[in-house]
């Protein structure tokens, strides 16, 4: 309890001295409810509290409907290219294909060219005729030996050789007749020793039926062993 202190009238700041307190009396009987004051200001929000545990995952849903397709998408840049893969196997081969068809005909080939032969082995008479392709001698008979040409063309290129080196000498002249006339086709070649000699200049064109004979001439009838071969071309 607190000092009560009591002071009279007319008293100014007395200082008496104050007896001790009593006893509490007891409690008076409790009052009616007063009207119900306004209501308060609303507090301040209190500071979140913790997350909780994540609890069990639930059970999958059932699959929804496919959406549309959207649209497309803008073409993206072009990527760099790629190493090479390896080579695959080879494929059946196909069926051939139809004949293509005939190409132009091309031009004529250059002109073939023969060659006329005649031969003779030893020569004892003269003037006498060679035999074609062959060895021996015919008398002073233009005929005797000649023999046709079947088609018309040019003779040219007129060589004659000795095989063996008979004879003394004495020089052997190969000359070429058509229908018994003589021709500039002609050619010498000494006896005793082994030679030819060569008319690449002279020609002289012939029609078919044309015969021909090859007359051998020297200023000895020999004996001359020459194992003679004569040819001419022959061509258009």
């Amino acid at each position: 309890m607190s000092d009560i202190r009591i002071h009279g009238p007319g008293c100014n700041d007395c200082d008496e001295e104050h007896g001790e307190h009593g006893e509490r009396g007891e409690h008076g009987e409790r009052g009616e409810h007063g009207e119900r004051g306004e209501r308060g200001h609303r507090g301040h929000r209190g500071h979140r509290g913790h997350d909780g545990r994540t609890g069990a995952t639930g059970a999958t849903g059932i699959t929804g409907r496919t959406g549309a397709t959207g649209i497309t998408g803008r073409t993206g840049a072009t990527g760099e290219t790629g190493f090479d893969g390896r080579t695959g196997a080879t494929g059946a081969t196909g069926p051939t294909g139809a004949t293509g068809p005939t190409g132009a005909t091309g031009t004529d080939g250059a002109p073939g060219f023969s060659v006329l032969l005649w031969g003779l082995g030893i020569f004892t008479t003269v003037p006498a005729f060679v035999t074609p392709g062959g060895t021996n001698l015919a008398p002073d008979v233009v005929n005797d030996l000649g023999f046709p040409v079947p088609v018309a063309g040019t003779l040219r290129n007129m060589f004659a050789r000795h095989n063996v080196a008979g004879g003394s000498g004495e020089v052997a002249t190969y000359t070429l007749l058509i229908n018994g006339v003589a021709t500039a086709l002609a050619v010498s070649v000494p006896t005793g020793a082994v030679g030819q000699a060569s008319n690449l200049v002279d020609t002289v064109a012939v029609v078919a039926g044309d015969v021909l004979s090859l007359r051998i001439d020297s200023v000895s009838a020999g004996p001359n062993i020459v194992n003679a071969k004569i040819t001419i071309g022959f061509g258009p």
